[in-house]
């Protein structure tokens, strides 16, 4: 993915998966059954500008760090079911450079 640099210019809503009931919860919503990678601990919406590459490498860059999009299975996201409180809030976002 050297072809690929980006910048986190924003993080916002940084969300913990682990250590309470609410954040048990987000993660049963967003890993299902499967239940979720051990070493994931947060989910975070970023903003970020491309510097050189493609928008689609975006995913593959954050992936190879270890924060795969949700939603995103072909490089290791996150499946949110269509009732989560993820999708309630975020799912509705077709802005795919967000």
């Amino acid at each position: 993915w050297a072809e690929c640099l980006l910048k986190i210019t924003k993080v916002r809503d940084v969300c913990t998966v682990v250590g309470n009931a609410p954040s048990d919860s987000l993660a049963r919503d967003l890993w299902g059954m499967h239940g979720k990678p051990n070493e994931t601990c947060a989910v975070a919406e970023l903003e970020i500008e491309l510097l050189t590459g493609r928008t689609h490498q975006i995913r593959g860059q954050l992936a190879a760090m270890n924060f795969p999009l949700v939603g995103d299975v072909q490089y290791g996201g996150a499946v949110p079911s269509s009732s989560t409180l993820w999708q309630k809030n975020y799912g509705n976002n077709q802005n795919p450079d967000r």
